[in-house]
């Protein structure tokens, strides 16, 4: 029963840590950054937005490409687009996350996960 309680606990777990990973690879580091961040998890979606900053126009432009190829990421909008006194380009960003990457069951090593299912994992593998 213990074992099938803590199964039932870790299929369940959220680690918020892969959405970071995930926006951390997907920026471009030189010329945005982001300075705000709120992630909403609700029942059926999970919500995220940013407040960030950028080089220029251009950079937003790249960084509205580069979110658009992330799968895991469901209707990138970049908006509220902004140039402050010194050329920077402030800017938000809402999108909605796939959220099965939220699930700490999917951030743990295959072998991991096989026992924690209760299998025993293959040592030849």
């Amino acid at each position: 029963a213990r074992i099938q309680t803590a199964q039932k606990l870790l299929t369940a777990h959220v680690a918020v840590s892969p959405v970071f990973d995930l926006i951390g690879k997907s920026t471009l580091t030189k010329s945005v950054r982001f300075k705000n961040f709120a992630l909403v998890v609700g029942a059926d979606t999970i919500a995220l937005s940013m407040k960030g900053q950028a080089s220029g126009f251009t950079s937003i432009a790249l960084q509205s490409d580069e979110f658009g190829k992330e799968r895991r990421l469901r209707s990138p909008l970049l908006s509220d687009l902004a140039l402050d006194s010194v050329g920077a380009v402030s800017f938000s960003f809402n999108a909605t996350v796939d959220p099965q990457i939220l699930l700490y069951k999917n951030t743990i090593p295959q072998a991991k996960t096989s026992a924690v299912n209760g299998e025993v994992p293959d040592p030849i593998k």
